[in-house]
């Protein structure tokens, strides 16, 4: 009898044993289901946001080739009472706007002027950077920290091993764990000036993840993005230090900045009287015909894709489209 109540025992126990696990295995069963069917639907929802930015562009495009005809004047600034047509512009001015009901969602844009930001391109690529640096005054730490900086941009670049002040050849960066570095040539694209060590104490990323305050560097065959850089598209830092803007200054400039993107309150009507003469020494408030289109698909409910594309605007029956950014993340 005894016996038989200890075969029982482990009878019950085995039983619950196979209950947990068929119910372990079921949960688990659920739950990868479950992680399927969301995954799915995030990556056809990232799908989807692929093809709506890229159809959001294509009609941008056609929108500001439409906006240069009407409006053949492409200085910004210029007062509403001159532009022909009282429908919405499309113009550089780095204003966030929305497509509205655009594939049956709003889609926000914003559009800027290609010619902005440090030119790197060349062989002299630390140009920009100490025309910058000979304009404004800085402390001795200061103007050391950005000289190091332009020796390291010309070390990247030329063909010779000897090495600069405080800068770095190809051993420097074998030590770095850099071991292809440096190119010895000009930069192929801008995003490479971020494996220079150090660099990102002058060059950092934008809200749109992207290295705007450095120029395109236009893929071969392609001319050069050339001419005065845009008044609208320059970050406010890199305006502030080529006009010696001082600290309040500097300030009011991105005030007027916040209330143009805000409430399209032109920047003559927020800034002192004489202020955009000074800065347009070395700023254009025209547009150059370089256009940057940055789309972004996601909401506040879900997640979307973005898409900058950079093209010159060029009207006629040209049947190839030629790009020097197409980024789509």
């Amino acid at each position: 009898m005894l016996h038989n109540q200890s075969e029982n025992g482990i009878a019950l126990v085995t039983a619950l044993c196979l209950l947990m696990l068929v119910s372990l295995l079921a949960g688990s069963a659920i739950v990868l289901s479950q992680y399927a069917e969301k995954d799915a639907f995030t990556f056809s929802n990232f799908t989807r946001s692929a093809y709506v930015a890229e159809g959001a562009v294509n009609r941008i495009y056609w929108l500001i080739l439409n906006d240069r005809k009407n409006n053949p004047l492409r200085n910004i600034a210029v007062d509403e009472n001159t532009i022909a047509l009282k429908d919405e512009r499309y113009v550089a001015d780095g204003t966030t706007r929305e497509l509205k009901n655009y594939a049956e969602q709003d889609v926000a844009y914003r559009i800027t002027d290609a010619v902005s930001g440090f030119d790197i391109t060349g062989s002299a690529p630390d140009r920009d950077l100490m025309a910058m640096l000979n304009n404004i005054e800085v402390s001795a730490e200061e103007r050391e920290k950005y000289e190091i900086i332009a020796n390291r941009i010309c070390d990247y670049v030329d063909h010779d091993s000897l090495v600069r002040l405080n800068s770095l050849e190809a051993e420097e960066y074998f030590n770095a764990e850099l071991y292809h570095l440096p190119r010895n040539q000009p930069f192929q694209f801008r995003e490479e000036i971020l494996w220079i060590p150090a660099i990102r104490k002058i060059c950092r990323t934008d809200a749109a993840g992207r290295v705007s305050g450095v120029r395109l560097i236009p893929p071969q065959g392609l001319p050069a993005i050339a001419g005065r850089p845009s008044l609208y598209s320059t970050p406010v830092e890199q305006i502030a230090y080529r006009c010696r803007l001082n600290p309040l200054e500097t300030e009011q400039l991105k005030e007027a900045f916040s209330l143009l993107h805000a409430e399209e309150k032109q920047l003559q009507e927020s800034l002192p009287a004489g202020f955009l003469k000074r800065v347009e020494l070395y700023y254009s408030k025209s547009e150059s015909g370089y256009y940057t289109i940055l789309i972004d698909t996601s909401d506040k409910q879900q997640p979307g894709m973005r898409l900058a594309v950079t093209f010159k605007a060029e009207s006629g029956n040209k049947k190839i489209r030629e790009y020097y950014e197409y980024m789509l993340y």
